[in-house]
């Protein structure tokens, strides 16, 4: 369950490490560390270790571009997606 209407398939998770997304194109809201953001070309998102992120809509249709860097693993440095348990 998502606190908001999602209208995209990307998954709500979160990392044991700090995320950052470059936006080089498209138009999207997207969900960070318990808020909503309006992000486009020039945007950065930077997401804390353990802070769930999500691509709650793209605007007019687009696709969202963007480059994903991670930094090093922290904590119980698990990989990959991490989801909360329901």
């Amino acid at each position: 369950p998502y606190p908001y209407w999602k209208t995209t398939s990307h998954d709500n998770h979160y990392h044991d490490c700090d995320a950052y997304w470059f936006v080089w194109d498209g138009r999207a809201l997207v969900a960070t560390e318990g808020e909503q953001f309006d992000v486009g070309p020039g945007s950065c998102v930077i997401t804390a270790m353990g802070q769930h992120h999500d691509v709650v809509s793209c605007k007019y249709e687009e696709t969202l571009r963007a480059a994903r860097i991670e930094g090093p693993l922290k904590g119980q440095k698990r990989p990959g997606h991490l989801h909360a348990k329901a």
